[in-house]
Parts: structure tokens; sequence; C-alpha cells
């Protein structure tokens, strides 16, 4: 599966997220939803301060994080080489959401097997 199909496969199965990326460890965005890029550029950022502030307390690998907002939610977990970055409505259930972003990086980077 590409990195796009596993992207629309998620839309697909977690309906209250609305947007997602999926981003290398340098933050370069290798898939989007529609009108996603932004997210992928913020999700860049924010998972990188992230990261910094993981750091700074002795926990140097990020696993994951939520911003919750009034109108919705951020969700970002990564694998150790990509971050997938999705927007979600309010009130999402928080371990679904999480679930389904592992599940659309596993999708998006497992080998493909031979027809």
């Amino acid at each position: 599966m590409t990195v796009d199909q596993a992207l629309s496969e998620l839309l697909r199965i977690s309906v209250e997220i609305t947007h997602a990326a999926i981003l290398d460890e340098n933050g370069d965005v290798l898939g989007s939803t529609v009108a996603a890029r932004t997210v992928g550029d913020v999700g860049s950022r924010l998972w990188q301060s992230a990261a910094d502030i993981a750091t700074a307390y002795g926990d140097a690998k990020l696993d994951q994080i939520v911003v919750d907002a009034q109108g919705g939610a951020v969700f970002a977990a990564g694998d150790g080489a990509h971050v997938i970055v999705a927007l979600a409505e309010r009130h999402p259930a928080v371990g679904l959401i999480f679930y389904d972003l592992r599940a659309c990086l596993v999708d998006a980077f497992a080998p493909e097997e031979p027809v």
C-alpha cells in the first residue's frame, strides 16, 4: 500500500479524522489528504517542539501527542522514522484515533507482498 492509499484508508475507517499527513524524520511531507499539506507543515513544527520538551525532561523518545482545542484536536504519533499528524472533530475517541494512526503508518510502510 502506498502512503496516499494508507491515508485514504485512514479517512475511510476513522470518521472523526478530517485531514492527515505523514512526515519523514526530517519533517518533510511524504503524503497528505486533500488540502492537508498545511497540516504536515504545522504538524512537523508541533512534533519537533514536543520532542524538544521531552528531551529537556530526559525522555528522548516522543511517542505521541494530542492537542485538544475548542473546535477539534490535533494528533501526532511517531514510529521512530515517520510521524503521522491528523486533525479530528471535537471530542474524538482518543485511544481509537491513536490506534488508527499507528495502523496507517504500518500500512503505509509495510513491504508489499508478491502477487
